[in-house]
């Protein structure tokens, strides 16, 4: 049997839900228009179409999909097969396509892109090393899930780092600039979803037990959740003035509010390595963040931002006083994060490579 085309993608390349973002999303629609500009024939399943649809619209979407991957697999033959995945239910449903692949002499990959799995039970840890087993070349964004991979008996050789990447939209534009501010105040900001995982809770509590006079910093919340109402009521009545809730904002609004502040502020208890990291590394954002998934391989602590302990809020407030007391440290770390993301997020670069561990040549 002839290829049919050199890829089968079952990835969440959001082309006709818009509504779907996030790292994954990101990673697709980059690593798409690198192959399209490449030339290679491919086809697509897009994953994202369930995306933020009612339960059951979404679980007949996802079984459409499903069916729709297992004819691919039977009745086609593909050069390489690129899914990605990170829950058990998303690799369940691609074990058996990813077994009829490799039967028919396919190249099997996934891009497994999420550590959380990892601190669930052993029941779903058994579950997620057995759905791994049909591929040749597991992609990770880190060294941090390539070591736990490894722990639970998978060959190191066939384990990936390949780092996150910017839409090829951000990069081109003017955000992928320094846009560092000059500011008698330090303006940290936060990003993402209001609810306790993602650390609020200590960062109020950090700024509760500040001893800065005259308040010379603020703080901005960016996105919504469960906790953003209860917070504002707190933060009104405990009377603390320089903390701001702007709510969610579209994509390039986000950016260029971003741009306005000094420090982002993110101390997740668990990340892969989350998009707003890196869009503020790569706008000249300094970044205080938890050591969690895959972020220390790009954020070092003191070089292009601080590395905290989540769940001691002393050390968030460590870290803010760091950049207050010392408005050049900001600056100098300022430089160092876009140079970061240069280094190691480059997105042409990171698809070369990911395409060369699958034996697929292409203009680098």
């Amino acid at each position: 049997m002839k290829y049919k085309k050199e890829i089968l993608f079952y990835i969440p390349a959001a082309l006709a839900n818009k509504n779907a973002i996030g790292g994954q999303v990101t990673a697709a629609k980059g690593l798409l228009k690198y192959v399209t500009d490449q030339n290679l024939d491919f086809d697509l399943i897009d994953s994202a179409n369930a995306t933020g649809k009612k339960y059951i619209k979404r679980r007949i979407i996802i079984f459409l999909e499903f069916l729709k991957l297992i004819m691919f697999s039977l009745f086609f033959k593909y050069r390489v097969s690129i899914f990605f995945k990170s829950t058990v239910f998303g690799l369940l449903l691609r074990y058996f396509p990813a077994i009829i692949l490799k039967i028919k002499g396919t190249k099997t990959s996934i891009f497994f892109r999420n550590s959380s799995i990892l601190n669930a039970s052993s029941i779903k840890i058994s579950l997620a090393r057995f759905f791994l087993k049909p591929y040749d070349v597991i992609f990770v964004q880190g060294s941090h899930l390539k070591s736990e991979l490894i722990k639970l008996g998978f060959r190191e050789e066939i384990i990936h780092i390949i780092p996150n990447w910017l839409s090829p939209t951000f990069i081109n534009s003017k955000n992928y600039v320094n846009s560092n501010i000059q500011s008698e105040i330090v303006r940290f900001v936060f990003t993402g979803s209001i609810i306790e995982a993602k650390g609020v809770l200590k960062i109020i509590e950090a700024v509760e037990n500040d001893s800065i006079p005259n308040k010379q910093y603020t703080l901005t919340f960016i996105g919504d959740g469960l906790l953003k109402n209860k917070l504002e009521k707190y933060c009104a009545q405990k009377k603390i003035y320089n903390i701001n809730f702007l709510g969610t904002l579209q994509h390039q609004e986000l950016i260029d509010e971003l741009r306005m502040h000094s420090v982002l502020l993110l101390p997740s208890f668990s990340e892969g390595f989350p998009n707003s990291v890196l869009e503020a590394l790569a706008i000249g954002k300094p970044v205080i963040v938890s050591g969690v998934g895959e972020i220390k391989d790009t954020v070092q602590d003191n070089y292009n931002g601080f590395i905290i302990d989540p769940y001691r809020s002393e050390t968030i407030l460590q870290a803010m006083y760091c950049y207050i007391n010392d408005r050049k440290l900001v600056n100098l770390h300022s430089e160092r994060a876009i140079q970061s993301v240069i280094d190691r997020h480059n997105w042409k670069h990171n698809c070369y490579k990911l395409l060369c561990a699958l034996d697929i040549q292409t203009l680098s």
